[in-house]
């Protein structure tokens, strides 16, 4: 009988409880401190780069349309181009092989990003044709390697910075999340008065070629930065591993 009553007892809440050691507060992760990673806050700005390549385009592109004619139907057909091929390859990104380091996805679509802006324009310091098809093409590209810059940030801040802050996953995440957020929304801030007031100065195709230039000079300081070369040598150590 006793040995039954000891099964059925309920035991204290607090019994067989295992409870972490208080996180001293020079330990504690703060946003000053999250940010003081450089790879997290060049991830962070990446969010920002995306936004910002194409909010830019909100107060002018459809002024740029007008030359070639267009109607109000086919002006919102084309701004439709990006979110069109941006929604597929977002969706395509989860499928990236693991061993690539998120470091290196973000650098090469920083890079190609930037080619996409050539077809933006089209160039004006390239000498492209001033071609709606080419237009459309640089759309699409935006819309693809921009899904593939974005995608990866916030998965990159928290794994650069949750190893340095044991115990603390919810807070690094959550942080990590309003962080980003509000790059998101630095991007989306800058981005159409850079439009406005540059494409009134020197015209929309240079204004894109200055958007290209941006991102390179941001794909070269992200390897410099964050640590490029190791994130290229881990990609391709695994690649011949496996």
């Amino acid at each position: 009988m006793s040995s039954f009553q000891n099964e059925i007892t309920p035991q204290k809440p607090y019994e067989n409880a295992s409870f972490s050691s208080p996180i001293d507060s020079e330990d504690r992760v703060t946003i000053k401190k999250l940010l003081c990673s450089a790879r997290f806050t060049m991830a962070a700005l990446s969010s920002a780069l995306c936004y910002f390549t194409y909010s830019f385009m909100e107060p002018i592109l459809a002024e740029r349309l007008v030359e070639f004619d267009l109607s109000s139907m086919q002006i919102g057909l084309f701004f439709a181009i990006w979110p069109v091929f941006y929604i597929p390859a977002s969706i395509g990104v989860q499928f990236f092989p693991r061993r690539i380091d998120k470091r290196v996805t973000i650098i090469v679509s920083a890079f190609f990003t930037g080619i996409s802006f050539i077809f933006v324009g089209p160039s004006e310091m390239f000498g492209l044709p001033n071609s709606l098809v080419l237009m459309g093409i640089g759309q699409a590209l935006v819309g693809v390697f921009t899904a593939f810059m974005m995608i990866p940030g916030l998965p990159e801040m928290v794994e650069s910075t949750l190893p340095l802050y044991p115990g603390q996953e919810r807070d690094v995440n959550d942080m990590s999340s309003g962080i980003y957020n509000s790059f998101l929304g630095f991007g989306q801030v800058l981005a159409p008065a850079y439009g406005a007031f540059v494409t009134d100065a020197v015209g929309f195709r240079m204004t894109s070629d200055i958007v290209a230039i941006v991102c390179f000079f941001f794909a070269f300081a992200y390897v410099c930065i964050a640590g490029g070369p190791e994130a290229f040598r881990n990609t391709f150590k695994k690649k011949t591993t496996n």
